[in-house]
């Protein structure tokens, strides 16, 4: 080690004045592992980081940490050493013949990342014997650390803490800092590097004893950036829709020159285009049409940095056009990033696409189960599960919830509660809607116990909340179990049943014919637990006042119901389209809904055992939501124009995982669907497009 020009007498002075005690600074954390960067002193060697464990700056003295623990706290000693029984004699983990500190604790490893460690006593001999060392005086005290090539560090004389209590010592005229080994003579000892104005070396200290930190990396990564395309759908209105997202990372500090980018779109369709830093704007850029547009303002991130490219959907963009975002080059440090993927991403743009609910919106991470009426007003209402504690189903403690939209879908109100649940076993899931001739809104849903597990004594239960204003407000639950299933059940057929619930989605209403105005929701019941269930469809011809429950309607002789869901045909007959695994099951009644003939399978229509939706757009066509997959993907919408019997049209809206679908006829003609999507958890999403959209061929 090079001795620094220094008087040793007044040096000496110094060290008298600086050992004495000072306390512990409160309050310590830990930086971002990213934050620190590498500096490689010489050719082929190791990376130093460029300042301590948990400082903020080069000259940052850091936390403190007793040898083989990973987290700083106020006070050292035996007595909260976590590797000894209380005593320096009682020693549990790692002793003078153990091999090297295992990285689950190394402190370098585990708060920096897997790449970092802390330095060997041997590491430190070769910093001292290649490199030249410079005494630093002034408002940091410590050494500039210079390697043959030019790089250097800053090593602050940053003290210790003895194992006697929670004070420093040899504070801004020593450096004490650990090493990975431990002494060969006493278990209680591990080896540290010091140093003070004249001279450095290292030396075995307790092990509790609290010292800094100067951590190590054997190899250090470059900058390096992984491209992917965030493809599907958007709408108009969209505000910073992303389009392309850039995952770049390294081992240390670097910094963005520029991305540059490839924007297609048509003129009217985008306002602006984007570089996003998760919520933060970057730099927002405005669209002046097809070309490359350069991002670039010199950013700088600690390690790692998630970019996005993204665009700002105009409010009268085209339904059906493309916008497409590929990225051309990216330059960090100077240096152009190799290998990044070309690709463009492509996002169709739709009348809208609104997020309505995701994981950590309104105080819960879980929600399911969509539904979507248009009502009589012009009110687009929306109910849906909101799952509190698991995405699991009832008897977990789940609330249904609405939220409604004044202008067609363009807003939407804050969420309402229609039941909110008390605890287990008093949750409440699975809503359904359906309005009245009069305005008025039926929500049937669920509580209780699992379907499969309902008794008697501890029933899965059937409820009703109605609205009179439009949906803005609701009753109290009734329930309505009794006359559901069981021995008071209205149908005698039922009255052996254990379990009923209500198929969640957008009800009926009869709209011409001799049973005009009767509401009517489908059931899914059963008589025993051998796992096969059977649907039957409830209904009122009074606006609620009275209910019946139709005969089975798809069920027995060895066929198993599920979900699901009416339309009313051009003709007045009713079909019930039910969820099954691959052909997607139908019955049709020619009585309104109270008797069923013979079930049958669409061919045509191959899905995922999934809940869909039904609906009557018009005299001549029909519109059925589901996953056109076998897995929940794809959620796409199948057209007939023959009341049923063929489905010749599929059109995508949803080409990744999705799942539960409700569909309905906006009052200007437009198709709006209220959906499930996975992507990092569930998220509910309302979609809307024209039928010109659907049967186009783009």
């Amino acid at each position: 080690m090079t001795s620094p020009l220094i008087n040793v007498k007044t040096a000496l002075v110094r060290i008298a004045i600086f050992t004495s005690l000072v306390l512990i600074p409160t309050g310590c954390h830990y930086t971002n592992p990213d934050f620190y960067e590498g500096v490689q002193l010489w050719d082929g060697g190791l990376w130093w980081a460029d300042r301590n464990i948990g400082a903020a700056t080069a000259e940052g003295e850091g936390d403190l940490f007793a040898w083989g623990e990973s987290y700083t706290k106020p006070k050292f000693g035996w007595k909260t050493y976590s590797l000894a029984y209380g005593a320096s004699d009682r020693i549990n983990q790692y002793f003078k013949d153990s091999p090297a500190l295992d990285p689950a604790d190394d402190a370098a490893t585990q708060i920096m990342g897997e790449n970092w460690r802390i330095p060997t006593a041997e590491d430190f001999r070769q910093l001292q014997e290649l490199c030249t060392w410079e005494y630093v005086s002034g408002e940091a005290e410590g050494y500039r650390v210079t390697g043959p090539n030019g790089n250097s560090i800053f090593i602050p004389a940053a003290g210790y803490c003895s194992g006697s209590g929670s004070r420093y010592i040899d504070r801004n005229i020593f450096g004490h800092y650990w090493t990975a080994d431990l002494d060969t003579l006493h278990d209680y000892r591990a080896i540290e590097f010091y140093f003070n104005p004249v001279r450095s070396d290292i030396f075995p200290r307790g092990r509790d004893n609290g010292l800094h930190i100067r951590a190590v990396a054997d190899s250090y990564a470059p900058v390096h950036a992984v491209v992917s395309q965030d493809s599907g759908f958007t709408g108009r209105g969209a505000v910073a829709q992303r389009l392309v997202s850039i995952d770049i990372a390294a081992g240390h500090k670097f910094k963005i020159d520029e991305i540059s980018a490839d924007i297609t779109a048509e003129a009217g369709d985008v306002s602006a285009v984007l570089l996003t830093d998760g919520e933060k704007v970057l730099q927002r850029l405005p669209f002046e049409g097809t070309g490359t547009y350069a991002f670039g303002n010199g950013w700088k991130f600690r390690g790692h940095a998630s970019l996005q490219i993204c665009a700002d959907v105009c409010e009268g963009a085209s339904e059906g056009h493309v916008i497409k975002a590929s990225i051309n080059s990216i330059t960090a440090n100077g240096t152009p990033l190799a290998g990044l993927d070309t690709t463009p991403a492509a996002r169709e743009i739709l009348l809208r696409r609104t997020c309505l609910y995701a994981p950590g919106d309104y105080g819960s991470n879980y929600w399911r189960i969509p539904g979507i009426i248009q009502l009589s007003d012009g009110t687009l209402l929306t109910v849906n599960d909101r799952r509190n504690v698991t995405e699991n189903d009832l008897p977990e403690r789940i609330d249904v919830v609405f939220s409604y939209s004044e202008d067609g879908g363009k807003s939407w109100s804050e969420p309402g509660f229609i039941a909110k649940n008390g605890g287990i076993m008093h949750g409440y899931g699975d809503p359904a809607l359906v309005e009245c001739e009069d305005g008025t809104v039926f929500c049937f849903f669920t509580s209780g116990e699992t379907f499969t597990r309902s008794t008697l004594e501890n029933p899965q239960r059937g409820f009703i909340s109605k609205s009179t204003d439009h949906g803005r407000t609701w009753t109290e639950p009734e329930e309505v179990t009794s006359i559901l299933w069981g021995p008071d059940a209205l149908n005698p057929a039922c009255r052996e049943y254990h379990s009923s619930f209500f198929s969640s989605g957008r009800g009926l209403r009869i709209q011409s014919g001799p049973y005009k105005g009767r509401i009517m929701v489908a059931t899914v019941m059963t008589a025993d637990q051998s796992g096969l269930f059977c649907n039957h469809a409830f209904y009122s011809d009074d606006c609620g006042k009275t209910w019946q429950m139709s005969d089975m309607a798809f069920g027995g002789n060895g066929m198993c119901g599920d979900e699901a869901k009416l339309a009313e045909l051009s003709d007045g007959r009713i079909l019930m389209s039910i969820r099954q695994y691959g052909e997607r099951a139908y019955v049709i009644s020619e009585d309104g809904g109270q008797t069923w003939g013979e079930p049958s399978t669409w061919p045509d229509m191959v899905v995922a055992q999934c809940n869909g939706e039904i609906l009557r757009y018009n005299d001549t066509i029909l519109l059925h939501t589901a996953p056109h997959s076998l897995e929940r993907e794809n959620v796409s919408i199948f057209v007939s124009y023959d009341d049923g019997k063929t489905w010749p049209v599929v059109k995508s809206f949803c080409p990744g995982p999705g799942q539960y679908s409700s569909i309905d006829v906006l009052q200007d003609g437009t198709i709006g669907v209220y959906l499930e999507e996975q992507t990092s958890g569930t998220e509910l999403w309302f979609v809307n497009f024209t039928l010109d959209w659907v049967l186009s061929s783009r």
